[in-house]
């Protein structure tokens, strides 16, 4: 069946049952459910590496599975979380700092959670059918190991490298790729591969994440980070138990009329933190593991200390005990559960319909031995933006009408951050959604957000932009609304106290907002040229880079990459002082700005694309010349792991620089070339265990 056919299948299930859907499965809330996945409106299809689409695969499944939870066709996970797990004695968690509002007791959490399974389960009380799991018993408890001291640091001094795009100064985002001046580290085929740059020799491969056992336990690396000698993975971990069908004819088979059954399916999620000690690079050693229940959904790192946050479902549905609900309502970390008074569950904006956490912990990745502050609220997370010290949680809520006649809101949470203590600071809301965590900063005491909202005008809906100011309290003291009628935000960036804004329809208008009365927002210029930029970066303090698709007047060509550099010199009146075009393109910098690079001491900037030539498709990585205030092509590196007889594709994902040697990287392997003379070096082929020499 196609994916129309299935969902008018669940359809006709519930039609069947007659029986209302749970709040939970209202459109709206699946429609909630989705949108951190959702393929933006009228950007095309593409086949890329199924790691972009497993997050997408998990919501989906989830959300399959629930709609045939509803029919009575299954019931949710059989497995309860042990209520007495411990912890290492070399372990503690600690909080100095406690929600205001945080619960009064477990008690008082358990009872939040028992009224909505009451509620799931007085809905599915006269369903005729049964679908029980069954699966043996799985710990579930996890860990924060000390697994040896960790050896000394050893300090180096490099030249000029290419590092990880970042938002803000010193706060480190994880990626696939890392690079510290002598070595890169990169992500590919679920191991962590360690390359000397020099040569490029593989010195190691960390293979050992991966965590399968009999099929049940399946552990997926997200991203890294490399502090000095330390390396911290980052990874998704998911339990899955087997279930055996039974049907009201007796039937166990998958052919029954009474539905679809699933052999295995996922009972246990948990964001897993390895933290090894690389200090000698040819031999890894793991010596510390952090676990916190539910998804990882971002994180960051400033100094020595990682912030993880992350989303936990607590299941209600109906065929859960009240003692598996009241095992499973409160999310542990490293195998023991968060503090009450940690635990914050009520809001002014919550619906009483909210039945998961955000998770967020913070350790010392230094001290094997150390304590890990956590918090936990009833709630969502879409996106963060982070300072040295306060943690904003974004997520949107999609409503019939917020009163303003708005469709949707945005809610942030403000968290302070220490590595001792997180601490509940204040929330607030915003009319519309954020296009991504450019849509958001903090300057001079201010939080700053830019938004998209579809409100009513004249009996229809329009897409509109807003600038909303709120102070530390997260009051709102100044705000911009209902510029960029019939638009909608694909990009944003802060700096100082101006914002630069593109919004599209048919053309890409950048907009420049002065903030320096942060009461008073304004639009001061704007300039317009066809297509749009999906991703901005400052280049010096006179100009502003975008890069996205090009276009005409009649819309975007979505096989187009267009690089645009902006002169925004005068803020009353940008203009656009150079544009290069790569015709027959893609870039992944449109989906994910981590795969830009920018050489500030060359003044030049690196885009990875991948290129059609007449049916062929081929990785190019172009690196571009600033210098100026022009925009020319430098050079452009062709990315190819094959012998010249094979015909074999991979594409590359990043591309990073040590000196004047620049590097791109496949699934399949390195490559190397010359900056300046554009000649390829060596490469460095990770499956066929070979380098080679050109």
């Amino acid at each position: 069946m196609n994916q129309e056919e299935k969902l008018e299948f669940l359809k006709k299930k519930l039609e069947e049952k007659k029986e209302p859907l749970p709040v939970s499965l209202e459109k709206d809330n699946v429609v909630s459910m989705l949108k951190s996945v959702a393929v933006k409106e009228k950007e095309p299809a593409r086949i890329i590496p199924f790691r972009r689409y497993a997050s997408a695969a998990a919501v989906f499944i989830i959300v399959i599975a629930a709609v045939l939870a509803a029919a009575g066709i299954i019931t949710d996970k059989p497995l309860g979380k042990k209520e007495n797990a411990t912890t290492p004695a070399s372990y503690s968690q600690q909080n100095d700092e406690t929600a205001e509002t945080g619960a009064a007791s477990y008690s008082e959490i358990e009872s939040y959670f028992l009224k909505h399974h009451k509620m799931i389960a007085d809905q599915a009380s006269e369903n005729d059918e049964e679908f029980i799991g069954k699966g043996s018993d799985i710990n579930s408890s996890g860990s924060y190991i000390a697994e040896s001291d960790a050896a000394g640091v050893q300090k180096y001094e490099y030249g000029a490298f290419g590092k990880t795009n970042i938002q803000n100064e010193g706060v480190d985002e994880a990626d696939i790729v890392k690079n510290d001046g002598k070595y890169i580290y990169f992500v590919a085929n679920n191991k962590i591969y360690i390359v000397e740059a020099a040569g490029l020799r593989k010195l190691a491969v960390i293979d050992d994440i991966d965590g399968e056992e009999d099929g049940r336990k399946r552990n997926t690396i997200n991203n890294i980070y490399i502090n000095s000698d330390k390396m911290i993975v980052i990874s998704y971990e998911t339990t899955f138990t087997d279930i055996e069908s039974k049907y009201s004819d007796g039937s166990d088979s998958l052919t029954s009329s009474a539905g679809l059954a699933f052999c295995k399916r996922p009972c246990d999620e948990k964001t897993v933190v390895y933290i090894y000690d690389i200090s000698d690079r040819a031999a890894p050693k793991r010596i510390m593991t952090h676990t916190q229940d539910g998804s990882c959904q971002s994180s960051r790192m400033v100094g020595e200390v990682l912030y993880t946050v992350g989303i936990y479902d607590v299941d209600v549905s109906a065929g859960r005990t009240e003692g598996e609900i009241r095992d499973g309502c409160v999310p542990e970390v490293n195998g023991k559960r968060i503090s009450a008074e940690n635990i914050r569950i009520s809001s002014e904006d919550n619906d009483d319909s909210v039945k998961s956490y955000v998770v967020v912990t913070a350790f010392n990745t230094e001290k094997a031995y150390g304590s890990c502050a956590s918090f936990a609220y009833l709630g969502y997370c879409d996106n963060i933006y982070s300072t040295q010290d306060t943690l904003y949680i974004a997520s949107a809520d999609y409503e019939d009408d917020t009163g303003e006649g708005s469709q949707s809101k945005t809610r942030i949470v403000s968290l302070s951050l220490s590595e001792e203590s997180i601490s509940f600071r204040a929330e607030g809301s915003a009319n519309g959604v954020i296009d991504d965590q450019y849509s958001m900063d903090e300057y001079n005491g201010y939080f700053r957000i830019v938004t998209t909202d579809s409100v009513m005008k004249k009996d229809d809906f329009i897409d509109v932009s807003n600038i909303y100011v709120f102070d530390k309290d997260l009051n709102t003291v100044g705000k911009l609304t209902d510029f960029s009628k019939d638009e909608s935000v694909k990009s944003a960036r802060f700096i100082g106290d101006t914002a630069y804004i593109v919004t599209y329809e048919d053309t890409d208008p950048l907009f420049i907002a002065d903030l320096s009365d942060p009461t008073a927002p304004k639009i001061t210029g704007e300039v317009k040229l066809p297509g749009f930029s999906s991703y901005l970066h400052p280049i010096g303090d006179q100009y502003i880079l975008g890069v996205g698709y090009g276009g005409d007047d009649e819309g975007a060509d979505w096989n187009c990459v267009k690089i645009t550099l902006f002169d925004v010199s005068d803020r009353n009146a940008p203009k656009v002082a150079d544009e290069v075009i790569l015709k027959n393109s893609f870039s992944d910098v449109n989906y994910d700005p981590k795969a830009f690079t920018y050489y500030p001491e060359k003044g030049l900037v690196g885009i990875p694309t991948v290129v059609d030539k007449g049916g062929e498709s081929c990785c190019a990585y172009v690196l571009l010349d600033t210098n100026g205030g022009r925009l020319s092509k430098k050079n452009t590196f062709i990315h190819d792991m094959t012998d010249p007889d094979d015909d074999d594709f991979s594409e590359m994902f990043r591309g990073t620089y040590i000196g004047n040697t620049l590097f791109t990287i496949s699934e399949d392997g390195v490559c190397s070339f010359d900056i300046e003379s554009g000649k390829k070096i060596r490469s460095l082929n990770i499956n066929r265990r070979e380098e080679r020499a050109t």
